[in-house]
């Protein structure tokens, strides 16, 4: 059983320093390809989502690159 959208999109923080939606996307392609709602909108749509609610922070070195905020890797370990 796949992980829910969102929870898959910000584990993929747990052991990358920054990811952009581009990388995203490809990560995630192979188990995720198939979905309706995986298009780069959706995703990017995703990452300020995350961003909004704390879980995700803008790099302040790179542009359009997130990193997981510490309060989102207790979050997101908690939920696997």
């Amino acid at each position: 059983m796949k992980r829910p959208f969102r929870l898959a999109i910000a584990s993929l923080f747990l052991n990358e320093h920054s990811l952009g939606t581009d990388e995203v996307l490809q990560r995630m392609q192979p188990d995720y390809e198939l979905e309706k709602h995986f298009t780069y909108k959706n995703v990017e749509s995703d990452l300020m989502a995350l961003k909004a609610v704390g879980i995700l922070k803008l790099s302040p070195v790179e542009e359009e690159r997130y990193f997981l905020s510490c309060y989102g890797k207790e979050r997101v370990e908690r939920a696997l």
